[in-house]
């Protein structure tokens, strides 16, 4: 009999442990398979007034190689960060890339004259992207991982989020394609980075 007892005692302590680390908020906060967990924000501009930007981040990751328009070669699979900031006359430009397989990201970084910092707006209006700002989305399923963050100096702000599976992209989304592409050739970044894989 006291041993069963000790044995219920032990369980006890094993369950009031468990929940108090994982306590009923932080579950509350994992989306239910195949739910829709939407955080955008409605009240973000739709229009953004200044083409001026400060900082841009891209912040994502592929499970899969990148396909490229008009050629065979693709991107590699991993995890991107494309920055951007505007310092003065010059823009710094980023991309780091991670293969994930790998213990040292490939990093470049190159100061640009400033009118690349336009060059990267007018990619921005011409694909609309503002139309969609404030979209935060995220579900329970893999694959997809999106952080886009754009600051002008009207103190404007433009930001997409998507965690889960496809689903949490929002239409409209231009694909990360067409960003990588222009920071790829502004870092002249191709040879290294497609090459590293053999592509």
């Amino acid at each position: 009999m006291n041993r069963l007892l000790k044995r219920i005692f032990c369980l006890a302590l094993a369950f009031s442990g468990l929940f108090s680390f994982c306590s009923f908020s932080d579950a509350a906060e994992i989306p239910i398979d195949g739910g829709l967990d939407d955080f955008s924000n409605p009240q973000a501009p739709k229009v953004i007034q200044s083409n001026t930007i400060t900082k841009f981040s891209l912040q994502f990751k592929e499970d899969m190689d990148i396909d490229r328009a008009g050629t065979a070669m693709s991107f590699p699979a991993g995890e991107y960060l494309l920055k951007a900031e505007r310092k003065g006359d010059k823009a710094q430009f980023y991309l780091i890339y991670d293969s994930l397989d790998t213990s040292k990201p490939l990093i470049f970084k190159q100061d640009l004259p400033v009118a690349a910092l336009d060059e990267l707006q007018a990619i921005i209006k011409k694909k609309n992207l503002a139309a969609i700002n404030g979209s935060s989305l995220r579900n329970s399923a893999l694959g997809t991982l999106l952080i886009f963050h754009v600051h002008y100096d009207s103190g404007e702000r433009l930001s997409v989020y998507a965690e889960g599976g496809a689903a949490t992209l929002p239409d409209g989304w231009c694909g990360t394609e067409v960003f990588l592409e222009f920071f790829m050739e502004k870092l002249q970044a191709e040879e290294i980075l497609l090459g590293k894989e053999g592509r």
